[in-house]
């Protein structure tokens, strides 16, 4: 029995990049489905239900953090990558508010993106990530301590969360 490929959903409206991207992921086992517009975003989420996102905050006059919440009506859980050349921190902050997992600056490295990719993918089927002595169902957002919830955490804490949890060990640069 073998693994299940994870499923990538890409959009970026670099059509060069898009193409590079999704022939290396392609070629490391994943499925793609790229596009270059943000047209039918909640549609093709539910028809594709994808492992994870793979989003460019400018594609064409549309922007990737402002249309999350299209995704969030499709399925709360679903892990968002956004890649991107704005390097302000303030992007960076607005992309984590609305519940991204990582942020990675243009350009990037395909391998680095892969990690990220196969790293959030597979764990997002694991419902609770264990935290010292707190849990985190990641499907409700929900923090507890010895089964009590402490608290529904909001996107931004989740998503601050999540990327700590990721790279437990190592800085994070802001």
């Amino acid at each position: 029995m073998g693994t299940r490929r994870i499923k990538v959903l890409l959009i970026d409206d670099d059509t060069l990049l898009g193409n590079i991207l999704t022939t290396t992921l392609t070629m490391e086992g994943m499925e793609v489905h790229y596009q270059s517009s943000l047209t039918g975003l909640k549609a093709i989420v539910q028809e594709f239900q994808p492992n994870i996102a793979v989003l460019d905050i400018e594609v064409g006059t549309g922007d990737g953090i402002t249309r999350m919440p299209d995704i969030r009506k499709v399925t709360d859980t679903l892990p968002v990558i956004i890649i991107s050349s704005h390097t302000e921190a303030d992007e960076v902050k607005r992309a984590l508010q609305q519940g991204a997992i990582v942020y990675l600056k243009k350009p990037i490295d395909i391998y680095e993106l892969k990690a990220y990719i196969e790293r959030y993918a597979h764990e997002w089927k694991q419902t609770i990530l264990h935290i010292g002595e707190m849990e985190l169902n990641t499907e409700s957002r929900i923090l507890s301590h010895q089964g009590e919830e402490v608290k529904q955490l909001t996107w931004m804490e989740y998503g601050i969360l999540t990327l700590l949890y990721g790279n437990r060990g190592k800085s994070v640069p802001y």
